[in-house]
Order: structure tokens, then sequence, then C-alpha cells
């Protein structure tokens, strides 16, 4: 009975095991009409970032040169990526509201 037993059990844990590695396996599909998001970005031209610039070093309101920008971290970090994707920077400083 016990022996039985571990065979049932041996061959249930090996058919999950199959399960779980043939499911990470599988990759999507993409079809030549199909646009990713950075070829998105890169037509358009513009990086926009989204913030709430009330998170100082991240994000924050300084006068530079007389004029009012939105500096910090993150938009240090956005201008290198969008540096290096050859697009502009646009940066919507916008409420968090949940």
């Amino acid at each position: 009975m016990k022996k039985s037993l571990r065979i049932v059990l041996t061959v249930i844990l090996a058919v999950c095991l199959l399960i779980t590695i043939a499911g990470c396996g599988q990759q999507s599909v993409t079809t030549d009409e199909e646009v990713s998001t950075l070829d998105k970005i890169k037509e358009s031209g513009k990086l926009v970032m989204g913030t709430n610039a009330e998170f100082e070093p991240f994000e924050y309101h300084e006068v530079v040169d007389g004029q009012p920008q939105i500096v910090g971290f993150d938009i240090d970090v956005c201008k290198i990526i969008a540096d290096k994707l050859g697009v502009e920077l646009v940066i919507e400083d916008m409420d968090f509201d949940g």
C-alpha cells in the first residue's frame, strides 16, 4: 500500500513539475504589424513623464535662471533616457489623487 501511494505521489509531483516548466517557457508571439511602446516613443519624438513634483529630492519645483522648472533626481534620470533615445522629454506635473 505504501509503495503504490509513493508511486502515485511521485507521478503527480512529476506532472505538476512538467506543467510548471512548460508554463514558464511560453513566449508571446508578435507580428510585424504590432508596434512596441519604444517604437511609439521614438516615432512621436517625445518621452512623456507624468509626475507629482512635491517629493524633493526626487522631483520638485525650483526657479532656474529666472524660470520655474521641475528638477530633481527622477527628472535627471528621465533626461538621460530621453537623450539616449534621441527624443524630447515632456514633463507633465499632476496630482496623484489615488
